[in-house]
């Protein structure tokens, strides 16, 4: 087990798609939710640089062994800023392109940000530009609200927009938490989730240990830079608390 607790972190509850993953490791976990600037899609890059400088000073006072920003949008924008700022190992989650690489009509979903980026458009480039990017508006923030009808209404309209397509990477952590509901509408069609990537490498480089039969319960620390009763609620629909 680690000495100290290993942050999650997401502007809202997009995490709880790593988080899952994680909690199958014997490790102390804190999940911090930035929900009083959520969404951060829809923020400039400039203010998601100066943000993360803020919460690098937060998280310096946390005493973590390390730190999993769990939002793509994050991770395209900041990433080296918290790594520059903290001395405990930093992940991210980069847009799921290079997996799509080998199929014909691949469609990357992720926030206008991250598909905008300049990391998104490099991997493009390296991977194939037959790879389209797409942003099925408000998802992330349907998911954020619990808004059951609406994620359906959305993903309708993207099955629409997207025509003939044969996989889909889900570049925004909050959507694989409707995954069986995209599988449900696109049937036939691959969909493609990072989170277990993302954990793989988390616990080779921290040397996570699974948990056993005699392993307690997960002990996790919620803060929210919002409405942290919320996030608690949030955390129990998804058997988090």
């Amino acid at each position: 087990m680690l000495d100290y607790p290993l942050i999650i972190f997401d502007s809202g509850i997009g995490g709880f798609s790593i988080l899952k993953e994680l909690i199958k490791y014997d490790t102390p976990l804190v999940y911090f939710a930035d929900q009083a600037y959520f969404p951060y899609g829809d923020k400039s890059e400039g203010f998601l640089k100066n943000r993360f400088v803020e919460l690098a000073d937060i998280f310096a006072k946390i005493h973590a062994s390390g730190l999993v920003v769990a939002c793509n949008t994050g991770t395209v924008t900041a990433l080296s800023d918290l790594r520059s700022r903290l001395s405990i190992p930093v992940f991210g989650v980069e847009p799921i392109t290079k997996m799509l690489k080998e199929y014909t009509n691949p469609v990357v979903w992720g926030t206008t940000v991250t598909t905008n980026s300049v990391v998104a458009q490099n991997l493009k480039k390296v991977h194939g530009d037959h790879i389209r990017y797409y942003t099925p508006v408000g998802l992330a923030k349907a998911i954020e609200d619990d808004n059951i009808q609406n994620v359906k209404s959305i993903l309708e309209t993207a099955k629409s927009e997207l025509g003939e397509i044969d996989a889909i990477g889900l570049s925004c952590t909050h959507y694989p938490l409707v995954k069986s509901m995209i599988e449900e509408i696109f049937t036939g069609v691959e969909i493609y989730d990072p989170s277990n990537a993302v954990r793989a490498h988390v616990a080779k480089t921290l040397n996570l240990k699974l948990k056993n039969a005699l392993s307690p319960k997960s002990q996790i620390k919620y803060h929210s830079t919002g409405d942290v009763l919320r996030l608690q609620q949030s955390a129990n629909k998804y058997g988090l608390l």
